[in-house]
């Protein structure tokens, strides 16, 4: 019944077996131990992981007794306790039990053998989930290694430990070991999967997102399309992997600024959220939408930006509440396309709630608070309130000086406007030491035809100019 799957069954036919060998052997006979352990499994299967671990710890009790701490049934048991901890989301018991496991088969095969690696591997997930980076790498090289030797490389589980290798580097932004581990797990799975095997899309969705990180746009493409591709053919069209690969290509294109494709791609991706998602629509959902509103920003279109950015806002508030750092996230790109088209009252009802969220959320002296000081100044100066607009700018510049440098590119951008307004307030060496600053910052990050730099020269002459330094003015 077990290898068939027919855990209900599989656990009466245990429970019957252990109640005969109890009356036949009594409570500390091997073959009970065995019985509860297979009992333990079977209750593991079946999703009552809280039940299998009492089944086990009698069955430890009596394999110890039996047959001493360091024998190989005693690693096996500690491997399904591990199991067992796993899925109650336990994951430092499982980690424990996992490396007791470990610890015994070590004693008695050298912890070289198969088993070992597959613990190891189980190791490295938990690892992954917990965002333990260094400790995973670890886990699934040691993995990769025992597989490899056994195994030779053109095995089905060598190519599951290189690509859980390459997901590590992924998260790690080492996107160069990434890709070779993901390709070499592709290479093996290809040639012994079926070409419409799910675990072939996840490894071209993976490829897709590290090519992407490379800027190798076109490679990203190619291998979102084969993701979705097997995905459909396996799931159906409405699916969540689906809908996550076709996101992850609009966000390639975007890069590449195809921006009419990418919108495409966001487009049909919302259409199957809008299938799977139900009444309460996913994080997902507000990410689509907030990147088309900056995809419509980019293309001068205010209504369509402005639509998608107030959907996004509603969804992350149906999800996260209004006191979220993804909610004041959303109205700070808001507040930057409101100012850029030149709805300034809209601009800044937005900015000063960003403002007041990221003050409570990240306190007074995060970047993101200064980025939000800096919008707020760019809709004070064009309302030509520029005293407090230049509270604005010296609180943005003074934090980003602090966390990112001095010759930060934001920095820079205060500094100009600081210029800016000393200038309108007849403080012409003020004005001058500020543009010069902006534009030196300016200059280490821009193209030296940056329309930036152009502004940033235009009004450094133009202060030279009032200053009767024609010389300055004309260089």
């Amino acid at each position: 019944h077990g290898t068939k799957k027919e855990h209900t069954l599989a656990i009466e036919a245990y429970v019957e077996t252990l109640r005969i060998y109890k009356a036949e052997h009594g409570d500390s006979h091997l073959s009970v131990a065995n019985t509860l352990f297979n009992l333990g499994v079977s209750l593991n299967a079946k999703g009552s992981p809280d039940k299998a671990i009492r089944c086990f710890a009698k069955a430890l009790r009596v394999t110890k007794a039996r047959l001493g701490e360091d024998h190989l049934d005693v690693a096996d048991t500690y491997e399904q306790v591990a199991e067992s901890n796993k899925l109650l989301f336990n994951y430092n018991n499982a980690t424990s039990y996992y490396e007791k496991a470990l610890h015994v088969r070590k004693q008695a095969t050298g912890a070289n053998d198969l088993k070992s690696a597959a613990i190891m591997h189980e190791l490295g997930k938990i690892h992954s989930s917990e965002r333990l980076w260094e400790d995973a790498e670890r886990a699934f090289k040691e993995s990769l290694r025992i597989r490899t030797v056994h195994l030779g490389q053109d095995d089905q589980l060598v190519a599951e430990s290189m690509y859980n290798l390459g997901l590590v580097y992924k998260s790690r932004s080492d996107s160069a070991k990434s890709l070779k581990y993901l390709e070499g797990s592709l290479r093996t799975t290809k040639s012994k999967l079926s070409s419409m095997d799910p675990q072939l899309a996840d490894n071209f969705y993976s490829l897709g997102v590290v090519h992407s990180s490379l800027g190798n746009f076109d490679k990203s493409v190619f291998c979102y399309d084969k993701a979705v591709q097997i995905y459909i053919e396996v799931h159906g069209k409405q699916n969540e992997t689906v809908a996550l690969s076709l996101a992850g290509k609009g966000e390639t294109l975007c890069s590449d600024e195809q921006f009419q494709e990418a919108l495409s791609c966001f487009s049909e991706c919302l259409d199957i959220r809008k299938s799977i998602d139900g009444p309460v629509p996913s994080k997902e959902s507000g990410n689509v939408l907030s990147q088309m509103g900056e995809i419509y920003s980019r293309l001068g279109d205010s209504t369509n930006a402005s639509l998608s950015f107030a959907s996004a806002l509603t969804t992350y508030r149906q999800i996260f509440g209004t006191k979220h750092q993804t909610v004041a996230d959303v109205l700070q790109r808001m507040s930057a396309h409101f100012v850029k088209v030149g709805e300034f009252e809209r601009g800044y009802s937005c900015v000063k709630e960003t403002l007041s969220l990221q003050q409570e959320l990240l306190g007074h002296d995060d970047t993101k608070t200064a980025d939000s000081h800096y919008c707020m100044g760019k809709i004070l100066y064009e309302w030509n309130n520029y005293a407090e607009a230049s509270k604005s700018f010296e609180k943005a510049r003074d934090i980003h000086k602090e966390k990112l440098g001095e010759t930060h590119l934001s920095v820079a951008n205060s500094n100009f406007y600081l210029g800016c307004i000393s200038e309108r307030k007849g403080d012409y060496d003020s004005a001058v030491q500020y543009l010069q600053d902006s534009l030196s910052g300016r200059r280490e990050h821009l193209d030296e035809m940056d329309h930036e730099i152009a502004d940033n020269l235009a009004r450094l002459g133009h202060v030279y100019y009032k200053q009767s330094e024609w010389d300055s003015a004309v260089t």
